[in-house]
């Protein structure tokens, strides 16, 4: 963890030389700042040496990347500069790992429609709780001002304890309603067993370094690496659109298979194997089914083969219009701003599947086929929509009640 693959240290402290020179050293996660502070700066980076996730990886969770540009977006930097200062968002305190089955909750106000802050791109999520050990109905009111409620609707107190998914509740009731038909099924992670994210901090900065940019065939002796801004669903951009990783722009990014190795066999194994590869930040899911040979991005979510359901199958669940739709209610709490969602393995493990008869696997997996075989051609658009119909079926969808979600513009 010391030390990358060339035996350079990883960590050690930026010279503050003034904004444009401090602009060189801006997104270096292995640099920190503020070494006057350390009574022996030496000694402190022996310590930080060997500690995971120190600096960036710490709070890279408060990060985020525009799609398509990768562009990075600091909001947990440390910066010199007080209006860029740390910012604390309410999924740290209140997604579903965090514990608050113990509080009474009566009320809780949403208030992202209104200004609150003049200087800050927050908004609160202001929670009205007593002490009372009964529980009681929870109001969830969406805030048109700071006084003035827009609407609010009330969730029986079963209903809301049942688990802490709290946000959902601020979704239409068609919405509610569609979250509690799906929660019927069986989960991802109980058909996929490896759902992980692709690379470590450190291992993507020692790939970074490994990166060439050449028009090879993918497989034996190197890998395609892809990310989150070069996924569509079903397809990838890889040597169409360039790829930008950790400040580097690449048409042709491969990583040699010992290169690889070098880092962690691991990923090696990974990137052999058939497998899907999810966008880390989208406004809808993206999920590009690999045969083996691609290498994934840090910022993606890679799914392995599982038991009992086929890896084209599960591709057709996650970029279908329903699993995206229901992702955005579930999971609104982690929504970033511009409406980009927040991916990752955890979430994705939780996605509803149903088992679908053999005779729509086979139906799906030749739409599957038509979208890989002729990306962009008008059969492959159809088939996506064709595929989208088969999904809403296998969940139980009637026509009818899947033109709310067909109406629906992520």
């Amino acid at each position: 963890m010391g030390k990358d693959s060339k035996g350079n240290p990883y960590r050690a402290f930026a010279k503050d030389g003034g904004f444009h020179k401090n602009k060189n050293t801006y997104g270096v996660d292995n640099l920190f700042r503020y070494e006057d502070c350390f009574k022996d700066p030496d000694t402190a980076l022996e310590l930080f040496a060997d500690i995971p996730f120190l600096n960036g990886g710490l709070f890279e969770c408060l990060d985020r990347t525009e799609p398509k540009t990768e562009k990075k977006i600091y909001i947990d930097g440390f910066s010199r500069n007080k209006k860029k200062r740390p910012s604390v968002p309410n999924y740290l305190f209140f997604s579903d790992e965090q514990r608050m089955l113990k509080t009474n909750i009566r009320e809780i106000r949403d208030y992202s429609r209104v200004r609150v802050f003049k200087d800050a791109d927050v908004y609160p999520v202001v929670f009205v709780c007593t002490n009372h050990e009964q529980k009681h109905p929870v109001a969830m009111t969406v805030m048109e001002s700071e006084e003035i409620t827009s609407n609010t609707k009330l969730i029986s107190e079963s209903d809301f304890y049942r688990d802490i998914s709290w946000a959902r509740y601020f979704a239409s009731q068609e919405g509610i309603d569609i979250d509690q038909r799906l929660s019927k099924f069986e989960r991802f992670g109980d058909f996929f067993p490896t759902i992980c994210g692709a690379a470590t901090v450190a291992e993507a900065y020692e790939i970074r370094e490994v990166v060439k940019d050449q028009n090879v065939p993918s497989g034996r002796s190197s890998f395609r690496l892809i990310n989150t801004g070069t996924i569509d669903p079903y397809i990838s951009y890889w040597g169409s659109q360039k790829i930008r990783y950790l400040k580097g722009a690449f048409l042709h990014p491969i990583v040699s298979r010992s290169d690889l190795a070098a880092i962690n066999p691991r990923r090696v194994q990974q990137a052999d194997s058939e497998k899907l590869i999810i966008g880390g930040m989208t406004k809808i899911l993206e999920c590009f089914y690999d045969d083996g040979g691609y290498l994934a991005g840090k910022s993606a979510t890679i799914v392995l083969p599982g038991r009992k359901l086929p890896l084209f199958y599960a591709a057709a669940v996650l970029n279908s219009r329903l699993i995206s739709y229901w992702y955005r209610i579930r999971f609104k709490a982690l929504t970033l701003a511009g409406g980009y969602l927040r991916i990752s393995p955890n979430e994705i493990k939780q996605i509803p599947i149903p088992v679908p008869s053999s005779e729509d696997l086979d139906n799906i997996k030749r739409l599957v086929d038509i979208i890989r075989e002729q990306p962009n051609s008008s059969e492959a658009h159809q088939s996506i929509k064709s595929l989208d119909d088969y999904i809403f079926r296998i969940y139980g969808f009637s026509d009818q009640d899947a033109e709310l979600i067909k109406r629906w513009n992520p």
